[in-house]
């Protein structure tokens, strides 16, 4: 009998939940932050922070909200209701009493919490190696409306192999409101591929030091959001180490890892070993 393939849906909707998206937010730490710049790039990968957000409760209630929101499809709207309730609840004094920026605040952690969740869950679908074999072509799609970046605008039907190295630094979202998205394409798609687009770079200030990005890619977004980032636990007290390595490894996240890099991991190595210690 001939062996049919399934092959996995891939969600384009940010309305609709799946399971990759609503996994990266779970896998999660809550890490108390003053300023959103307080960690860079691929740290979010693994943290949950919320800038000006420093006590523990107030995170949680953020942190389940953002969550329950990608579960249930909620509204923006919706949610700055729960936002609303959240910080009357814990008495954040810089939002209670400013209607107008707490509405801005509740949009910004609703938006890129969502779209950075769905992109990753996206990604991790994207990259399957029965996926890529079929669909191993991507192409950049603009979809910002209001007030456009236009150097994502000409980056629009951008075609290129997955494994080009261009989409390692231009995996949308590229920035705070950016709508983008990359969408599958079969290999018929071969007679459409682009040349790489060539980038110009500046420098931008961030915690003191100079950080070079692409022009049009903000600081920050110049990455794929991925489920594969690790960060070095001996930075951690080993309560919370072991917390989080037993958190990813419930989730399958590890599992999946060690698929991926065939063994040759040492960090991945060194997570498992913990694992094991704390069994």
């Amino acid at each position: 009998m001939k062996q049919v393939l399934v092959m996995p849906k891939i969600n384009y909707s940010l309305d609709l939940p799946f399971a990759e998206q609503i996994t990266y937010l779970k896998q999660k730490i809550r890490l108390p932050t003053e300023t959103w710049q307080d960690i860079y790039g691929s740290a979010h990968d693994r943290a949950f922070v919320v800038a000006g957000a420093t006590k523990a409760e107030l995170l949680t209630d953020l942190h389940n909200a953002v969550i329950a929101s990608a579960k249930t499809g909620m509204s923006l709207q919706q949610f700055g209701k729960e936002f609303d309730s959240i910080v009357a609840k814990h008495g954040w004094a810089d939002l209670a009493n400013d209607k107008e920026y707490r509405a801005w605040r509740a949009k910004t952690i609703y938006d890129t919490n969502l779209r950075m969740s769905h992109a990753a869950g996206r990604y991790n679908q994207m990259t399957r190696p029965e996926v890529l074999s079929a669909f191993p072509i991507w192409e950049y799609v603009h979809r910002t409306m209001e007030n456009p970046r236009l150097i994502h605008k000409a980056w629009n039907g951008t075609t290129l192999y997955a494994n080009d190295a261009w989409w390692s630094v231009h995996y949308p979202p590229q920035g705070f409101g950016c709508k983008c998205t990359v969408y599958s394409r079969p290999t018929s798609y071969a007679n459409q591929l682009s040349e790489s687009p060539v980038d110009e770079y500046e420098t931008v200030k961030w915690q003191g030091k100079e950080i070079r990005t692409p022009k049009g890619v903000q600081a920050g977004f110049d990455r794929v959001p991925s489920m594969d980032w690790l960060p070095n636990l001996q930075r951690y007290p080993i309560a919370i180490a072991a917390e989080y390595v037993k958190t990813l490894s419930k989730a399958g996240v590890l599992s999946r890892m060690a698929e991926r890099s065939q063994g040759d991991n040492q960090q991945l190595a060194d997570y498992e070993t913990l694992l094991q210690t704390i069994k």
